[in-house]
């Protein structure tokens, strides 16, 4: 339960800052500054999650990495380059971890939410976004922290032998399409 604490205070006090999603718009106007931020945040960060949170559990046997990830790490888009690209790292190292320590009692899965209706998101969004992209939802409403929440609650509450590596046909996603 301390390293527990430990990993969650590590990503509780994180350098990105509010605006950096706002300035990720396209490659010809980004600063290479942005983009090793938004590596160093979304990858690396995840990277070091993993790295500090494994040797505990191989010490006991057995745990459960359950790492966020994005549906933009999935798809293109018109901006957001470095974040999709980040979180298509992330969907890598997933499955990287999973394959190299779940023969140790370490299952790896991710969660890649698609909009989600966080503070920033309500904040950021124009009514026209939020519709726009409802349109293309086949329950036409956002997802909410809470779905996430309820998605990482069965995740962890699963015995750790009973969901494969993540894989892409094997991916969760919290979204409404």
């Amino acid at each position: 339960a301390h390293r527990e604490g430990e990993v969650g205070h590590a990503f509780e006090h994180h350098p990105l800052v509010d605006d950096v999603l706002g300035r990720d718009l396209d490659l010809v106007t980004m600063t290479v500054e942005l983009w090793d931020l938004t590596m160093a945040v979304s990858l690396r960060g995840v990277m070091l999650g993993c790295k500090y949170a494994l040797p505990p559990m191989l010490e006991q046997g057995h745990g459960v990495i359950l790492n966020t990830t994005s549906v933009a790490g999935q798809t293109g888009d018109v901006k957001r380059a470095a974040y999709g690209s980040a979180k298509a790292g992330v969907d890598t190292l997933t499955k990287y971890v999973a394959t190299m320590y779940g023969k140790q009692g370490i299952r790896c899965n991710a969660i890649a939410p698609g909009l989600i209706m966080s503070p920033p998101a309500i904040a950021n969004l124009t009514p026209e976004m939020l519709d726009a992209t409802l349109r293309n939802r086949l329950l036409q409403r956002a997802g909410t922290p809470n779905d996430v929440a309820a998605m990482a609650a069965f995740l962890r509450a699963l015995a750790a032998g009973a969901l494969p590596p993540a894989r892409p046909p094997d991916r969760l996603r919290v979204r409404g399409d």
